[in-house]
């Protein structure tokens, strides 16, 4: 697995292994390569689990250096794996549903107009695209916006995660644009759960889309966050980002026939989770 020292690489990881099964890890920090060789551990998986990113939605607009960084870097991957890979390993590479999709009609599907809504989304685009040409065998994941505990905050993005250390800090929660807006939000133990069911499929080279499958406000995210501290929640309405839309949610029924996964977690029962966990 690739991109363990972030938030969903190093739950799946710590999800996988619990399930039994032998994970090799990679951080950022770690050299996939070594003398023009992939590495061995990479060589000998049945399937690379791809999570590593150099850029969110924010820094992919602000510095756009490192997401082309990323891409030349992907591509330089991907050129190795088609020579020293053999046919029966795959790759699953984890993309985003929220900044893919281009299509104004909800929810997005797999069959969706896909042109990407940012820079970031468009590096998603073009790295699946790259991973696609290659003919390598593979699963690419569109993943909703994914929260739960241990997510780290201050990146400008993952609004679960702001506000939870907004309220520790009893600091204000801020609010880009309308309350109104929703996203598709997913806990990350479901998430986890789906990327183990993935595991398992026997179908490749396809696209799937990872979600709760429902639209949720922002609205409905304080609601349960004022039940459970009201003391705590003071907002700050701020203007809307250029990098942010009025709302999306996915369409999850491919995967969900295919796998028989759905999510376990309702959005109380996840953030209730998150919340709680902060006060350990």
């Amino acid at each position: 697995m690739v991109g363990v020292g972030g938030f969903i690489g190093s739950s799946v990881a710590k999800h996988l292994k619990s399930a039994h099964m032998e994970v090799s890890s990679f951080t950022s920090k770690q050299s996939l390569v070594i003398n023009k060789q992939i590495h061995k551990n990479l060589q000998e998986a049945s399937t690379v689990i791809w999570c590593a990113g150099r850029v969110n939605p924010i820094t992919a607009e602000t510095t756009p250096n490192l997401a082309e960084l990323e891409l030349a870097e992907w591509r330089t991957f991907l050129d190795m794996w088609q020579e020293q890979a053999n046919p029966t390993q795959t790759i699953i590479f984890l993309s985003s549903g929220g900044c893919t999709y281009s299509s104004n009609s909800l929810p997005f599907t797999e069959s969706s107009e896909a042109n990407g809504t940012n820079k970031y989304g468009k590096l998603k685009l073009a790295m699946e695209k790259e991973l696609i040409l290659r003919q390598s065998r593979h699963l690419i994941l569109r993943i909703s916006n994914v929260y739960g505990p241990g997510q780290m905050h201050g990146r400008g993005q993952g609004v679960i995660a702001e506000w939870v250390n907004s309220m520790n800090n009893n600091e204000d929660l801020r609010v880009f644009g309308s309350i109104t807006s929703f996203r598709d939000y997913l806990f990350i133990e479901d998430l986890c759960e789906a990327i183990f069911h993935s595991l398992k499929l026997d179908r490749y080279n396809e696209i799937l889309n990872i979600g709760c499958g429902e639209p949720i406000s922002l609205k409905t995210i304080l609601d349960i966050c004022i039940l459970y501290k009201p003391e705590k929640v003071k907002i700050h309405l701020e203007q809307e980002r250029t990098t942010d839309r009025t709302g999306y949610y996915l369409d999850i029924q491919k995967f969900t026939s295919l796998t028989n996964w759905k999510p376990a977690y309702s959005i109380e029962a996840g953030l209730l989770r998150t919340l709680k966990s902060n006060d350990d």
